[in-house]
């Protein structure tokens, strides 16, 4: 996953020899854990909603974040990330 840091998950995927479906499962599956384990929504008031899409194949993929008071995107917190494919 650190390759997704740098990476698009398609480029990843080939690097890997994986098929990006899985690996967006994998990641899914790791943000599903850190939220269910440590993320307290209790605070939050404003959440941000990001989608973008393959062209090709119109796989869409949405992230929420919590966004702070002072909007710096370094600060947010990724709340769930969701794919056309779950």
């Amino acid at each position: 996953m650190r390759l997704a840091i740098e990476m698009s998950m398609s480029a990843v995927a080939t690097e890997v020899g994986e098929s990006d479906t899985t690996l967006w499962r994998v990641f899914s599956n790791y943000v599903d854990r850190a939220i269910r384990d440590q993320l307290n929504l209790s605070n939050v008031r404003r959440i941000g909603v990001d989608e973008t899409a393959n062209k090709r194949g119109h796989n869409y993929v949405t992230i929420f974040m919590d966004i702070p008071e002072h909007i710096d995107p370094s600060v947010g917190c990724i709340i769930s990330v969701l794919s056309s494919l779950d």
